[in-house]
């Protein structure tokens, strides 16, 4: 199960041996809450069997470039599925599972897939035979394909080295989930409480001292891409692929900024993602980044007004 509705259950079953010492409750007190708490599970297990509903679920942050890379390829094959949106931090450190999730209901049974890679290919090939077979051709993956695809999850992992280290902290906080529409309240409220840990956390995940190179892969992959537009409009073939929307969600979350992003699940009342003012260093750099690669701004920007609107 995901992390936004089963936490509130897992928070329940651990803290119930802290309550129940609390209230100074006898063994067969304890015994009786141990009881009961089988017994609702029992009922969750027993509601789970009947459900008879099928579907998508995409578990997410809406600020994960991850994310935004099936998120994006999902939209454009038309895909019906529910976004369950998640603190950022809170999904990872307690959780332990990352972002993309997709789970596919059917029935009372739910199969889940993790992984951006891994989910792309199910989405590939359970289209084939449908209406949507030759809407899905753009993800028909190829040796070429493949090799660059693992360079820009690379490039991905190194993009969040320097969000952690380049954003002010506040908007840190922000980006956890203040900002996001449908993160439930008591994860915002418990991940204020929890920041301080969980940015110590963050610190020794995403190290500040990876921060040169991991802008020097980025400049990599950006070089390569910028070159190859140059003398076409896809990176790879006369259509586009895959490849060009996850280049394009990557970049859209690193430096190009359209309003499109995400499906506009930013609240912007609080504060816009990644602002184009506030914080000087990613700013600058975004700025940097603008500036020495047009075609690669222009490209983004493209894909998001022609395919995200």
């Amino acid at each position: 199960m995901s992390f936004g509705k089963s936490a509130r259950w897992s928070f329940l079953l651990i803290s119930a041996p802290l309550v129940t010492s609390l209230l100074g409750l006898p063994v067969l007190g304890g015994l009786a809450v141990s009881v009961a708490l089988g017994f609702l599970s029992w009922l969750r297990v027993m509601r789970t069997l009947k459900n008879r509903d099928s579907g998508m679920i995409l578990c997410s942050i809406p600020p994960s470039h991850f994310v935004e890379k099936v998120r994006f390829s999902m939209d454009i094959l038309g895909l019906k599925y529910e976004e369950e949106t998640d603190m950022s931090l809170l999904g990872i450190f307690f959780s332990g599972r990352p972002v993309p999730v997709l789970k596919i209901k059917k029935g009372p049974f739910v199969s889940v897939m993790y992984n951006s890679v891994d989910i792309l290919r199910y989405l590939w090939a359970s289209q084939h035979g449908t209406q949507n077979e030759e809407k899905a051709k753009f993800l028909t993956p190829t040796l070429e394909t493949l090799e660059f695809e693992k360079r820009l999850d690379v490039m991905g992992t190194k993009m969040q080295i320097l969000f952690y280290n380049m954003i002010d902290a506040d908007f840190i906080k922000d980006i956890g989930g203040r900002c996001v529409h449908h993160v439930p309240e008591w994860q915002k409220y418990f991940h204020t409480l929890a920041y301080p840990v969980l940015s110590r956390m963050v610190k020794k995940v995403f190290p500040a001292a990876k921060v040169p190179e991991s802008k020097a892969y980025i400049q990599e992959i950006l070089d390569e891409a910028e070159k190859t537009l140059e003398g076409r409009k896809f990176l790879f073939g006369d259509a586009w692929t895959y490849v060009d929307i996850q280049l394009a969600a990557f970049c859209a979350c690193l430096f190009v900024l359209p309003e499109e992003f995400a499906r506009r699940r930013f609240n912007a009342v609080d504060k816009p993602f990644l602002p184009k003012t506030g914080y000087p260093g990613m700013c600058e750099y975004q700025k940097e980044l603008r500036k020495s690669y047009p075609l690669v701004t222009a490209y983004t920007s493209q894909f998001y007004r022609e395919l995200r609107c």
